[in-house]
């Protein structure tokens, strides 16, 4: 993540991760590297996380500091990613299209969620898209099938 956002040399990063490991601010994790203090938090954090879908412009931090696997993970044949789609806390979706200095050109949208899922959640994921994007902006394509009004 911080090699995508910050665009640093690997042995930089490197180098900086063993120095944090050596003064005890990260601990190495199965996934990855995290605060030592919210590795504590999360052994006993037992919470359920809200059901949330946000559509995330491709300049956002949390989307920037993903980059490197989010455009390898949804590939795409289209001009433009608009946005990518977090679902319930991960990313899960890809909004594909054409960006337009009015609004954007939404073409498809591509979800990695089980086809049941994709149409039990599809209303509330075509919101957050119209509210990035304008609600009188139509979507296209829905998961490869053509929309009906």
């Amino acid at each position: 993540m911080v090699k995508s956002f910050y665009k640093w040399p690997e042995k930089d990063i490197k180098a900086a991760i063993t120095a944090l490991v050596e003064e005890k601010s990260l601990m190495e994790t199965d996934y990855g590297y995290m605060l030592s203090d919210d590795v504590v938090l999360l052994q006993t954090y037992n919470a359920e996380p809200p059901k949330s879908i946000f559509a995330m412009h491709r300049n956002d931090v949390l989307v920037k500091s993903n980059e490197h696997w989010l455009k390898a993970r949804y590939t795409h044949s289209y001009p433009d990613t608009l946005y990518y789609l977090l679902i319930d806390g991960e990313f899960q979706g890809v909004v594909v299209g054409k960006f337009r200095y009015t609004p954007a050109e939404v073409e498809d949208v591509n979800l990695g969620l089980s086809p049941k899922e994709a149409a039990d959640r599809k209303d509330d994921i075509l919101q957050a898209i119209h509210y990035m994007c304008g609600k009188d902006n139509k979507i296209k394509r829905y998961q490869g099938e053509y929309q009906h009004d």
